[in-house]
């Protein structure tokens, strides 16, 4: 996982090391037990408070002040997170936490938590990533498609979810990143390929046969140029939307990436 603050000091996310800082000069190691609750971290964030929000698979979620790392408070199965295992972080337009877990999907609510799991009708409770969108829906990614959430009118119910599948067109169940561009269409990479959706339907799917390195999307990013960046487990690829027909442009180790398994992709401002 990566992230930059508004100073422009990066943190990486480590497995089994915690936290890695760099201010443009020297990496700072921050790890678990002096400053974070676990050691294998999965997702980071800085949130509008300008704070480091940081997940974890083995002991749930810090969230420190920027650019120390400190002080941090620490947030998990014991003030109510459903398990400690973070996939995936964002924070909502009214500024509320959301956590995709590795048993289901949290709220935070002042630092205690609303928990969705299958029985309220998730597709799954492994949630690999969760984006909001203008409407105020919540867009959720796990191993088997997608769950979409919407706030409701009813006390007893407050919020309704619909889900996304293979029957509706998906790729594949398998979904490991999604990601809103700048025109409003949501993007799924998923174990099948890519998926764009638009009204809740699957417009277009892009494959290996499209150009894409590979079927199995790990990450997306688009830049500031408009340019979709696209990780795969054989390499990287740009999409350019601009013309009629998008054109795809691969980049492997044979062109100088260092590994052709690509998990997090982030632009350098």
């Amino acid at each position: 996982a990566i992230t930059e603050d508004r100073q422009g000091n990066l943190y990486f996310g480590m497995r089994g090391a915690g936290v890695v800082r760099f201010d443009g000069t020297k990496f700072t190691q921050f790890t678990k037990g002096e400053t974070l609750p676990g050691a294998d971290v999965y997702t980071l964030m800085i949130n509008s408070r300008e704070e480091l929000v940081v997940g974890t698979v083995d002991g749930g979620v810090a969230i420190c002040g920027t650019p120390d790392v400190d002080p941090c408070r620490w947030i998990g199965r014991r003030n109510g997170l459903n398990v400690n295992g973070v996939y995936s972080l964002f924070e909502d337009r009214e500024h509320t936490l959301w956590i995709g877990l590795n048993n289901g999907l949290s709220k935070l609510l002042t630092e205690s938590y609303l928990n969705f799991g299958e029985r309220d009708g998730l597709v799954s409770s492994t949630v690999l990533s969760v984006v909001p969108v203008a409407s105020g829906d919540v867009w959720v990614a796990t191993t088997e498609g997608i769950s979409v959430l919407r706030a409701s009118r009813s006390r007893d119910k407050p919020w309704e979810i619909t889900n996304l599948t293979t029957a509706e067109g998906m790729p594949s169940n398998g979904v490991w990143s999604l990601a809103i561009l700048k025109d409003g269409a949501l993007w799924a990479g998923t174990r099948g390929g890519l998926a764009k959706i638009r009204g809740g339907r699957v417009e277009r799917v892009f494959t290996k046969a499209d150009g894409l390195p590979d079927d199995y999307v790990n990450s997306m990013l688009e830049d500031s140029k408009g340019f979709l960046w696209i990780g795969t487990s054989a390499g990287l690829a740009r999409l350019d939307l601009s013309g009629v027909k998008p054109q795809v442009q691969r980049f492997t180790t044979a062109e100088g990436v260092s590994s052709n398994v690509i998990y997090r992709i982030a632009e350098d401002h």
